[in-house]
């Protein structure tokens, strides 16, 4: 799915530079792409019709498939892997 730039998300948002500096890069690599993942697999012009009490664990059940993709596999093929 294409989406504007303005639709990703800031993956550092709500950090003040030295909480930041104390996270390695590694997480917001991870963090951006598990928030892509979400991007893609959502539709957008849908959610603002859909109860926010059914929403959110719709999105926890979504976020967690995705990081069991991506996880897995590293786990089984450690240290083969560099995007790991």
């Amino acid at each position: 799915m294409n989406r504007p730039n303005t639709m990703r998300m800031q993956v550092n948002e709500g950090m003040d530079e030295h909480e930041r500096a104390d996270v390695p890069e590694e997480y917001f690599e991870f963090k951006s792409r598990i928030h892509d993942r979400l991007l893609d697999q959502l539709d957008l012009s849908a959610l603002d019709k859909v109860d926010p009490s059914i929403l959110k664990p719709e999105m926890r059940r979504v976020v967690d498939k995705i990081l069991r993709r991506i996880i897995s596999p590293c786990l089984s093929m450690r240290p083969k892997r560099k995007d790991c």
